[in-house]
């Protein structure tokens, strides 16, 4: 199974946060959770298929190797809640936290005593696969109204195309508001992530901007998923700007599957949830986890838009723009990208909670719809020339709206 050692730490971190949050010591991150959900889609419009977006496996040109992302279900794994903290302690805090402490170990023991056959199918080979192509992006800031951001996003090409939400990307239109450099987005990997690559916004949907421009400072925003991916694209060396980036990143490709329910998925992102500030910048771990998809729901009438995952412990603040990733023989690494991690319904803990994600599917088709060509077609283009194109005629006129929320 996937609680690797590491990932105790993650747990333990999480009872430590959330006491903390409890206390009133710490506060939380803000997420996005979903209030309207789209509608339920039957089971049985949905046809099965096995291609893989054509564009990463053939239109790609062939070059050499390097590598660099909401949410789980169907697993027996469970997340101990944190039982609340009295306001009038009757002994110690250390107390408290030692026994909170235990019951978190207790429970990861248990966990991995119990799994089920089903929590041990996916291969190592498969896992490596997919946790390596996710990265966490991280946004820091320097005045203005905006608080820093901790989020994921998936490699999807060899170049180092990023996939990742739109309500995450939207910071990169605000880099140099209210000043020049007010806001910094990187890209950081590993477990604990480190920082890695500088990032340069390629794609995001415009529909979303217009939709959601007016909760850029909201400080719970909602949202059902709509419209909610961008594409981002790593530009050099964070410790090495002169340095060309890597000729090839570790990636997954987009399936153009619409998922069903039932299918066996592995999620992976950088949940940071009950963590504070210093901890997500230096103690932050990936985290992966098998799950099935649950249900099925679309914007539109028969298409699978938006699914479920249900809850785990990748189902917190942070894992926004991580992988729902399937096993794919056609995928030149065996894995593709299913769904973009993109909202959940609001739990005290991770496995009450359900996790959606948007299927790569829908994301295929609405591209076409937001840029007017097709994915495939798009990035067998000059993605530094479009990138350049993006900046100087679409980015200035989201910024605005953005910018006019703000102020006013």
């Amino acid at each position: 199974m996937f609680i690797l050692l590491k990932e105790i730490a993650v747990i333990v971190a999480s009872v430590v946060g959330a006491l903390l949050i409890s206390l009133g010591v710490a506060t939380n991150q803000a997420v996005a959770p979903d209030t309207t959900l789209p509608a339920p889609l039957p089971s049985s419009t949905v046809a099965p298929s096995d291609e893989i977006e054509q564009s990463q496996l053939e239109e790609n040109p062939p070059i050499p190797e390097e590598g660099v992302s909401e949410p789980k279900e169907d697993k027996k794994e469970t997340i101990p809640e944190v039982s609340a903290v009295s306001t009038t302690p009757t002994k110690p805090l250390i107390d408290d936290f030692e026994k909170s402490l235990q019951e978190a170990l207790d429970a990861l023991a248990k966990i991995q005593k119990t799994a089920t056959p089903q929590n041990t199918s996916v291969s190592d080979d498969f896992n490596t696969t997919v946790r390596s192509s996710i990265v966490n992006i991280i946004c820091s800031t320097s005045g203005g109204s905006l608080n820093p951001i901790s989020a994921s996003g998936v490699v999807i090409d060899p170049r180092g195309i990023i996939i990742t939400n739109a309500h995450v990307a939207q910071y990169f239109l605000l880099e140099d508001y209210p000043a020049l450099g007010t806001i910094e987005c990187i890209a950081r990997t590993g477990s604990p992530a480190k920082p890695a690559y500088t990032l340069d916004l390629l794609f995001i949907s415009p529909s979303w901007i217009v939709d959601n421009a007016q909760k850029i400072d909201d400080i719970r925003p909602t949202g059902n998923g709509a419209h909610d991916y961008a594409l981002v694209q790593v530009t050099g060396f964070i410790a090495a700007p002169d340095i060309p980036v890597p000729p090839q990143f570790t990636y997954i490709p987009l399936i153009t599957d619409a998922p069903r329910t039932n299918d066996s998925v592995l999620l992976a992102g950088y949940p940071a949830g009950f963590l504070g500030g210093l901890t997500i910048q230096k103690e932050l771990y990936a985290a992966s986890a098998p799950a099935k998809v649950r249900q099925l729901f679309t914007f539109e009438t028969v298409t699978a838009d938006l699914f479920s995952i249900g809850g785990s412990i990748v189902a917190q603040q942070g894992s926004s723009g991580g992988a729902v990733a399937i096993e794919n023989t056609k995928s030149p690494s065996g894995a593709a990208l299913l769904g973009l991690i993109v909202t959940s319904s609001d739990a005290p803990s991770t496995d009450g909670r359900d996790l959606r994600a948007l299927s790569t599917e829908y994301i295929i088709r609405d591209f076409a719809e937001e840029r007017g060509i097709p994915l495939a077609q798009y990035l067998a283009r000059d993605l530094n020339q479009e990138r350049a194109l993006f900046s100087l005629t679409t980015a200035p006129t989201l910024s605005a709206a953005l910018v006019s929320v703000l102020e006013n």
